[in-house]
Order: structure tokens, then sequence, then C-alpha cells
């Protein structure tokens, strides 16, 4: 049974680190080179074709030095 209101949640998370990424000026390349994750691998999450696990969530998030529980309540509060 899917969860709606969890997969809804999950494109907030990824939309809310796609925009911190793009703050931080941080490219695919650079990202994929702090996370050890493939830059396409990011494209793909980026663009909702690829749903990101909770460890690469927290990857992204300690590459950026943001904490992926803030980025989660921002994510529920919408």
């Amino acid at each position: 049974m899917r969860d709606k209101n969890a997969e809804k949640t999950v494109e907030i998370v990824v939309d809310l680190l796609k925009k911190e990424r793009q703050l931080q000026g941080i490219s695919y390349r650079k990202l994929g080179e702090i996370t050890g994750l493939h830059p396409t691998t990011i494209s793909l999450i980026e663009r909702r074709r690829q749903t990101p696990t909770l460890l690469v969530c927290k990857k992204i998030c300690n590459a950026m030095n943001i904490s992926l529980a803030t980025i989660i309540k921002k994510a529920e509060r919408q």
C-alpha cells in the first residue's frame, strides 16, 4: 500500500536538498566527490526519477553541512 503523505514528504525533502545545493553553488560533480555518489545519481534524484534512501539523504546533508532532521521538519510543515 502506498503512503501518499510519505511520498510527498520525500519529494519535498528532495526539492529542499536541491535548493540548498544550488544556494551553496555546489555542482553535481562536486557533491558526488564529497558524498561518493555518482553525479548522475544526484541528477536522477533531483529530477525525481530515483528515490533516495535515508542514507543517501544523510550523505547529501552532511556534504552541505545541514541537518537532515531540519530538512525533514521543513518538509513536513509544507
